[in-house]
């Protein structure tokens, strides 16, 4: 038998460090990039915020990453977006679009609100204009403690399990379950708002229900005559609902626009994390089993 040669480690574990010192410096290049980003913005002034209603309808939906730069009120003009403290209260944040300047002010107004907004707007509490706006980033910003939170958890309570199989399974069923957890808190992928009711013309206990949708993927209304639409995020549809008078129920129809094929790759994606947990396990089981044929007595 040939001996193995001193300080030669094998493929297998060469491959290993190879790609655990690739993942380190790609996570400390992006890591480098996002510091100096912020670092850039901060000097010039840049803020960010994240659009918490549907105000701004598709233009900057809900869960939208905006982006602001100071300007002088003097350079401002009708339909620039921007982001300010109302009067009625500084310690909030708003991003609506400018529709007159006047002389007492600025009056801003969301593009898919009914009115004006309630108030005229000073050089001191426009905080500036929007450069850039990213749909679904805050989202991601607003998942990123949940997340971050829950893993640490689960790696924290994995780290006495001796068997690294059975520890690599824990760990991943674990982070998916946080992730899970995080999205039906957020709801970042479905979910909608109402934003007005009106009596229907189409008969009696029928009510036009305007919606808007806040989530990333699309969603499917059905009224109560069969007819249907689909919106996208950010957009505003009508649909009409009859209310049952005896529990005062109403169904919009309201689902996921997913056809076959999408709902499959859902289904995948969430399968997979399942799978190779399992397969961990297997791997645990054989493992604990081998090593006590071997210290079973001859």
């Amino acid at each position: 038998m040939t001996p193995a040669l001193s300080g030669v480690k094998p493929t297998g574990s060469q491959f290993g460090e190879t790609v655990k010192r690739i993942q380190h410096f790609v996570v400390a290049g992006v890591a480098l990039l996002l510091a100096a980003a912020v670092g850039i913005g901060a000097s010039q002034g840049l803020r960010w915020f994240m659009v918490e209603t549907p105000s701004m309808g598709s233009v900057a939906p809900r869960g939208t990453l905006v982006i602001t730069q100071p300007i002088a009120a003097s350079k401002l003009h009708v339909g620039q977006i921007i982001s300010f403290n109302p009067p009625t209260n500084i310690k909030q944040t708003y991003t609506h679009r400018i529709v007159a300047i006047g002389p007492h002010g600025i009056t801003t107004k969301g593009d898919i609100n009914g009115a004006a907004d309630g108030w005229d707007l000073q050089p001191k509490e426009i905080i500036g204009r929007v450069v850039v706006a990213l749909p679904g980033v805050g989202w991601l910003l607003k998942l990123l403690p949940i997340v971050a939170g829950g893993m640490l958890l689960v790696w924290a309570l994995s780290i006495a399990v001796g068997n690294k199989h059975a520890r690599k399974s824990i760990r991943l069923f674990g982070s998916s379950m946080v992730l899970t957890l995080a999205v039906v808190l957020v709801r970042p992928f479905s979910n909608y708002e109402v934003v007005q009711a009106t009596p229907s013309e189409l008969g009696k206990n029928i009510v036009d229900y305007t919606v808007v949708n806040t989530g990333l993927m699309p969603m499917k209304f059905t009224s109560f005559n069969g007819q249907s639409f689909v919106i996208g995020d950010g957009e505003l549809g009508v649909v009409h609902a009859q209310v049952n008078t005896a529990t005062n129920f109403v169904d919009l129809g309201a689902h996921l626009a997913l056809n076959g094929w999408q709902l499959a790759l859902l289904t995948l994606l969430g399968a997979v994390p399942l799978l190779i947990s399992i397969i961990h396990s297997q791997q645990a089981k054989r493992e604990v089993a081998n090593a006590e044929t071997a210290h079973a007595p001859a």
